[in-house]
C-alpha cells in the first residue's frame, strides 16, 4: 500500500486519493499568477502546523523577506516557523557563480540537518537562469530525484513557470521522470475569473476525477466535484441579513460573488446547463425562499413541469 502525505489542501487530497505518494517528485506548473507558489507554500505550512514534519523552501526567484511578506497575506507565518526550527528558507537568487555541487550540497545538508520530509523548489525556470549553463539545471533535477527524493524519501514539489500564452510545460525529459504533474490555469467565463487545477499524471494513483476549480481566497482551496451527502442532523436555516436595497440569496458567499445580491424588485434568471441535475441547482435556488420564510415574508412558488407540491415541500 502506498504511503501518502497530505497536499495541505482538503479538496486536492480528495482528488488524489488522500495525498501525494511519500517520496515523490511533483511538478506544479502554470502561467504566472495562477497560484503555484501559494499551493507549494501551503503544502509545507500545513505539514508543519499539524505537527507532521519539518520542511524546506528553496527559492531561485524570490528573496526571504518578500516571500514572508507575501505569505502573511494568507496568514502563513513562515518566519515564526523558521524561528522554531521547523522551517528553512534557502535564498538562492544569487547562486550563479557557485555551481551545481554547491546548490546540491546546500540542499542535502539542510535536509539531513533538519530531517526534513518535504521540499519545495521554486522554480525550475528561475533555477535554469541562475546557472551559467542550461544543462546544469537538468543535472540538479536528476540528482534531486535520485539523492533527495528516492534515497531520503523527501516529498518534493518543483514549481514550473509556463510563459503567458503557452499551455505546454515543455521540459522534455523532466515531465517523464516526475511522479506527478499538476497544471494550474486561470481564465475567464462571462467576464469572471475562473481558476482550475488539472492532475495530468500521478503514479500509483487512480484518478477518476482529474479537474476541479479552486480559489485563492484565504489560501489555496479546491472545490472537488459535487457529490450529494446524506443529512446526518437536521438544523434550522439561519437567516442571512439583506444588503441595503437588496434581497439576500440566503448564501453569504453567493451574495459576495454578486456584489451584494439582487436589487429589490428585480427579475433574476437562473440558467441551468443540461448536466446539472434538479437536486444540484436547487441547492442554489432553495436558500432564497428559505431566507424569506424565516423572516416572515410570503413566498409564492410556481414549480417546474413535473414537480408537484409534495416535492417542493420535501
Amino acid at each position: 500500500m502506498i504511503e501518502r502525505v497530505s497536499t495541505g489542501v482538503e479538496g486536492l487530497d480528495f482528488l488524489v486519493n488522500g495525498g501525494f505518494p511519500r517520496g515523490s517528485l511533483i511538478l506544479v506548473a502554470g502561467n504566472p499568477g495562477t497560484g503555484k507558489t501559494i499551493l507549494s507554500a501551503q503544502f509545507l505550512y500545513r505539514a508543519i502546523v499539524e505537527g507532521e514534519e519539518n520542511c524546506i523552501y528553496v527559492s531561485f526567484a524570490e528573496d526571504r523577506r518578500t516571500f514572508y511578506q507575501n505569505m502573511m497575506n494568507f496568514n502563513f507565518d513562515f518566519e515564526k516557523l523558521e524561528e522554531m526550527g521547523r522551517f528553512k528558507f534557502l535564498d538562492l537568487t544569487a547562486v550563479r557563480e557557485r555551481g551545481v555541487s554547491f546548490v546540491l550540497d546546500l540542499i542535502l545538508n539542510e535536509i539531513n540537518r533538519m530531517k526534513a520530509g518535504r521540499l519545495v523548489i521554486d522554480s525550475f525556470s528561475a533555477m535554469a537562469q541562475a546557472f551559467e549553463k542550461p544543462i546544469d539545471a537538468r543535472i540538479v533535477i536528476h540528482l534531486i530525484l535520485s539523492r533527495i527524493v528516492r534515497q531520503l524519501g523527501c516529498t518534493t514539489l518543483m514549481v514550473v513557470e509556463i510563459p503567458t500564452g503557452r499551455e505546454r510545460i515543455g521540459l522534455e525529459i523532466e515531465e517523464f521522470i516526475a511522479d506527478g504533474i499538476l497544471m494550474l490555469r486561470a481564465g475567464e467565463i462571462d467576464g469572471r475569473l475562473l481558476r482550475d487545477v488539472e492532475i495530468l499524471k500521478l503514479r500509483g494513483t487512480p484518478l477518476p476525477e482529474r479537474k476541479a476549480v479552486f480559489t485563492l481566497k484565504g489560501g489555496f482551496n479546491v472545490f472537488p466535484p459535487f457529490k450529494a451527502r446524506p443529512i446526518k442532523e437536521r438544523k434550522r436555516f439561519k437567516p442571512v441579513p439583506d444588503p441595503p436595497d437588496m434581497f439576500s440569496t440566503g448564501v453569504p458567499e453567493m451574495d459576495g460573488m454578486l456584489c451584494g445580491s439582487s436589487p429589490k424588485g428585480s427579475a433574476v434568471l437562473l440558467e441551468i446547463d443540461s448536466p446539472v441535475s434538479t437536486f444540484q441547482y436547487h441547492l442554489i435556488l432553495n436558500p432564497i425562499p428559505w431566507n424569506f420564510l424565516v423572516k416572515g415574508r410570503g413566498v409564492i412558488v410556481i414549480p417546474s413541469s413535473g414537480v408537484d407540491y409534495n416535492i417542493v415541500k420535501r
